[in-house]
């Protein structure tokens, strides 16, 4: 029967970094080799750089590991360099300039800092599900439905930058002309920035309107809240005036279960066994205490 080779360890990071860094510095040598014979002069010299990279793993403590496991590592980390690098390039994604650097990990972003301007490292590539390894840190994973709402949001900010940018050009054309008219303002200044920018006069009688605005709209507010919390308070109040209400007439009544519990029901001073009772009038207790006591029959003294 035959046995199987045991599977290769998982890559650390270390060793990650350490195969990145060795392809920064023959990124020639891998590149300038077309698939074809091993023959080649090209083909052969990438072969030996794998061979010695793999010796370099080996002396610096890490298994070893053949050259078809250090080609296919260098492929996959190139491809899901090339994704996180079409992040980057992306001005609409939810942080606003691409993927954050605490979510790139280590042996990509050595990549996309010594070769982001190579171009097989530029290269165009649809955001899609990032391919992570089992022992790689800070993998950011995006799933089908995040990719469909990144293409959406694409579509909705192209829409909206291109209905501000009409109606920017048609509200600034009247401005410009009238400023032009009251003073003799030179366009061509205008042009030697860096960006060109619509020159809007500055009004302060607009700026103080505006401001008054703001404050008058400010007070409105605040004295809406003031109402609005004098009358939680008075329902409060009113509130706390009910129980108050409810608890008084809860003691009312047990006040009076009590008197009519402790009230003496023989009232005429007999009790219903015909025994005359002298506790007319008092609680129950000393009722029944001097009834048994007037029950009692001692006996006569003889002389």
């Amino acid at each position: 029967m035959k046995v199987k080779p045991p599977r290769a360890p998982i890559m650390t990071n270390q060793e990650l970094c350490m195969i990145s860094e060795f392809y920064v510095r023959n990124y020639n040598v891998f590149h300038g080799a077309l698939p074809g014979s091993s023959k080649q002069p090209t083909v052969k010299e990438k072969r030996e750089k794998l061979e010695e990279l793999s010796r370099n793993l080996v002396a610096s403590g890490y298994p070893e590991r053949t050259v078809n496991q250090l080609d296919q590592r260098i492929r996959d980390t190139l491809k899901n360099a090339r994704k996180y690098a079409a992040f980057e390039r992306s001005e609409h994604s939810e942080t606003d300039g691409g993927v954050p650097t605490k979510l790139i990990p280590a042996h990509i972003d050595i990549i996309l800092k010594e070769l982001g301007d190579k171009l097989r490292v530029k290269a165009s590539s649809t955001p899609s599900e990032f391919g992570g390894y089992e022992g790689e840190e800070s993998v950011m994973r995006v799933s089908s439905s995040t990719h469909d709402a990144y293409q959406k949001a694409l579509s909705d900010s192209e829409n909206v930058r291109k209905r501000t940018s009409t109606s920017n050009s048609d509200f600034c054309e009247e401005p410009i002309k009238r400023e032009k008219e009251e003073s003799s303002f030179d366009c061509e200044e205008l042009l030697l920035h860096d960006e060109f920018e619509p020159y809007l006069p500055i009004h302060e009688d607009e700026d103080e309107e505006e401001a008054t605005c703001s404050q008058k709209e400010m007070e409105t507010e605040y004295w809406k809240w003031k109402i609005k919390n004098e009358q939680l308070k008075s329902d409060l109040l009113e509130i706390q005036v009910q129980n108050a209400r409810m608890e008084g007439e809860k003691l009312q009544f047990q006040l009076e279960n009590e008197r009519k519990r402790n009230y003496c029901t023989w009232c005429t001073g007999r009790s219903q066994d015909g025994v005359i009772s002298r506790g007319v009038g008092l609680p129950r207790s000393l009722v029944d205490r001097r009834r048994l006591q007037s029950t009692i029959r001692l006996p006569k003294k003889t002389t």
